[in-house]
């Protein structure tokens, strides 16, 4: 898994022209983000 961060996340955002698009990514990178939140979470316990 690709660990982002918010600079990524800019970047890519500015290169998504359609707002259908820039939803799907936006929502794939909340996503992301939490799994990863989640898999560090389970390591710290």
């Amino acid at each position: 898994m690709t660990t982002y961060d918010l600079s990524t996340l800019r970047d890519l955002l500015v290169r998504v022209e359609t707002p259908a698009l820039a939803a799907q990514f936006a929502y794939e990178f909340a996503d992301a983000m939490l799994k990863e939140r989640t898999r560090h979470d389970s390591q710290d316990t």
